[in-house]
């Protein structure tokens, strides 16, 4: 995955209104580049421009691993967030969809996303799947309720998985975001694009 492709996807977590992630306060873009010095609490980074930026690094960070994905890679038990739309039974079929592990911080709604409710966004945790033609059905659980929701092999689909924090050390490129928590932000992503890794 080349630099913009994964900031590209980043950018569509970042989709106003949708809960997948938000910048860091004061930053009009998450924070990328190539790891120059890392430590326990700050990481610095140069940018393609060559703009040095020094970065708080959270407790309770994660690091993951992103990717895009296929259908198949939907598990139960994992968290996703998804947009939709709306079919006239109330299921929606997913437009987009990110998928997490178990232990990423949860914001669980099914909220339209247009007073027309002609798509919306439904987070939660996935409890069933099953195959579906080329696609699959799924069952997400989010808080209220539950919701059927078909994915077509044409979503976009963002696979998250979460990785050691050794694995951020100087020479590799990441991304920097912060996911919700019904409140004030306060866990920390490091994101790593699959292509980017080690060899």
């Amino acid at each position: 995955m080349k630099r913009f492709g994964l900031i590209a996807m980043v950018a569509g977590l970042l989709w106003a209104g949708h809960a997948d992630a938000q910048l860091i306060p004061g930053e009009t873009v998450p924070p990328y580049g190539t790891v120059m010095t890392v430590t326990d609490t700050k990481v610095t980074l140069i940018q393609e421009d060559g703009v040095i930026k020094v970065v708080d690094l959270l407790p309770n960070r994660t690091v993951e691993i992103l990717e895009r994905g296929t259908v198949d890679q939907i598990p139960i038990g994992s968290f996703v967030r998804t947009e939709n739309n709306t079919r006239p039974d109330g299921s929606g079929t997913v437009v987009a969809i990110s998928v997490f592990s178990p232990t990423t911080h949860r914001f669980n709604q099914n909220d339209p996303m247009s007073l027309e409710g002609a798509a919306f966004w439904t987070d939660g945790e996935v409890t069933k799947v099953v195959k579906a033609g080329d696609g699959v059905r799924l069952t997400v659980d989010y808080g209220a309720g539950t919701r059927q929701l078909f994915v077509p092999p044409t979503a976009l689909i963002r696979v998250f998985t979460e990785a050691s924090r050794d694995l951020v050390r100087p020479g590799l490129k990441i991304t920097i975001i912060l996911y919700p928590d019904k409140g004030p932000p306060t866990q920390e992503g490091i994101l790593i694009a699959k292509t980017d890794l080690p060899k």
